[in-house]
């Protein structure tokens, strides 16, 4: 991919269904994989990948573009853009990012929402922010957002970019990708710009969720002996003795509505989590308390007080649990 321009060229090219001046952007072995509603597209060489690009928007009256723009990104070239589509009195907006190598053979994984797939029509509103939906019935949104498209750029509280898939294959695909990264440490010692501390912070953020092979497969070895076919059976007589409990004490309240999530959704998985690892049962009302308000939904770009507070008291907790063992 020739970068020069490119956040320019590209888009403008692509609004013209400009052949030539696609292929004079693309390097002769460019190669695309495009993340689409109906699953990754691949194309080699560069008259594939302008046929492939070329095709997306033939049968559009007018294709216009939105904004663009572009930016090195260490060994990469990002080039972001979004377009409105027009086909008689439908419209549509696709958004694409393309990141390129600066070799002369360039990967270019493109994110977008297929216009043969999207379902906005002229005069409907854009689907709303993240926040802006209902929080006791979301499935709808989440559903616009999968017809949308499987990968969505999105704006997190704190301020960072970030993408958000929302279909399985999609998923699999990012990751098992070994281009991306689940290592906040790596990503912190990189560039502190690239994802934001959080909370409870780096000194928390180093399990088996959140870093890449090989650690997460030494981990995984180790958590995989804890949770044997043999141990969770043995385990299920106590977890239906404590989901029993926590059912009694539901219909005991003889309250008519119930918080399912506070009384039973919570305390069940905390419940045997801290007894597979030796919590004492004294402590495990203040650490859950903790562990609420860690948790609790935050949309100011800075955490909260009592939650920086909350992330404090847990990790010195659980450090101070190991260092007894």
């Amino acid at each position: 991919m020739h970068h020069r321009g490119f956040g320019a060229v590209l888009p403008a090219a692509i609004a013209r269904r400009d052949g030539a001046q696609l292929a004079a952007a693309f390097t002769e072995t460019v190669r695309l994989r495009a993340l689409l509603p109906g699953g990754p597209v691949e194309a080699h060489g560069r008259q594939a990948v302008v046929a492939r690009f070329v095709g997306w928007f033939a049968d559009f009256d007018a294709v216009e573009v939105m904004s663009a723009s572009d930016e090195p990104v260490a060994d990469r070239h990002l080039v972001h853009y979004r377009l409105t589509l027009r086909r008689g009195r439908r419209r549509w907006t696709c958004t694409q990012t393309l990141i390129g190598k600066a070799t002369s053979t360039c990967w270019v994984p493109v994110s977008a929402s297929s216009p043969a797939r999207v379902t906005a029509m002229a005069g409907d509103p854009m689907p709303p922010p993240w926040g802006d939906y209902d929080r006791a019935d979301p499935f709808p949104r989440f559903a616009r957002a999968r017809a949308d498209g499987p990968v969505h750029e999105v704006t997190l509280p704190d301020g960072q970019r970030a993408w958000l898939i929302v279909r399985f294959a999609e998923a699999r695909a990012a990751l098992n990708d070994p281009r991306l990264s689940k290592d906040m440490h790596a990503a912190l010692a990189r560039d502190g710009g690239v994802v934001a501390e959080g909370l409870p912070g780096p000194a928390f953020a180093r399990h088996m969720l959140s870093v890449d092979p090989p650690d997460h497969t030494r981990l995984r070895g180790l958590a995989a002996v804890a949770f044997s076919r043999s141990r969770i059976t043995a385990l299920r007589p106590r977890v239906q003795a404590i989901v029993d409990g926590l059912l009694d004490d539901l219909r005991d309240r003889g309250d008519t509505v119930v918080d399912l999530v506070a009384g039973f959704a919570f305390p069940l998985p905390f419940t045997v989590i801290s007894e597979l690892l030796g919590v004492p049962e004294p402590d495990r009302s203040e650490l859950g308390a903790w562990f609420t308000t860690l948790l609790a939904p935050a949309l100011a770009p800075e955490p909260p007080p009592d939650a920086v507070a909350a992330s404090a008291r847990v990790v010195g907790y659980l450090t101070a649990m190991l260092d007894r063992r």
